[in-house]
Formats: structure tokens, C-alpha cells, sequence
């Protein structure tokens, strides 16, 4: 069961219910940078609040709370000799 809370959004407070929520699915985005290492993120979601705000297409508004996971891998061709 949803539990009602107050947010403070800019200069306005306004009621939310806290949602209970299931992960379907977290992947990794990965990217490339030019020095070779490879950069991987994932967010991870830690709470879903319903608020009783619309969007303009009658859709309801979420506020999502959430971690960024960041992951640096070196080059495949990377030696711990070339660090300084």
C-alpha cells in the first residue's frame, strides 16, 4: 500500500504517495572515451512518488529518486606501468 508523503518542490510542498515498485530490468550504459577507458554507468532507482500533478498530455507526474553506479575500465591494452 502507497504511503502519502509531503515533497518540497521549489517553492511549492505538495502530497506524493510513495510507490512500491519492482525492478524489471538495470543495464549498463557504456561508453567509449578517446583515451581508450571505457565508462560504465547504471542508475539505480530507489523511490517512486506518485504526486497528483499532470503532465500536459493528462499523464501523471513521478518523481524518481535514484543512484548513478559509475565504473571505469581501462583499455584492453592498459599496464599498471604507464600509471605515475
Amino acid at each position: 500500500m502507497a504511503r502519502k508523503t509531503r515533497i518540497n518542490i521549489g517553492d511549492r510542498t505538495i502530497e506524493a504517495e510513495d510507490m512500491e515498485f519492482q525492478a524489471q530490468r538495470e543495464d549498463w550504459s557504456e561508453y567509449q572515451v578517446e583515451d581508450g577507458y571505457t565508462v560504465r554507468i547504471k542508475l539505480v532507482v530507489s523511490s517512486i512518488l506518485k504526486t497528483a500533478e499532470r503532465d500536459p498530455q493528462g499523464n501523471p507526474v513521478y518523481i524518481v529518486q535514484s543512484t548513478n553506479i559509475v565504473k571505469v575500465l581501462p583499455p584492453e591494452t592498459f599496464s599498471r606501468s604507464e600509471v605515475q
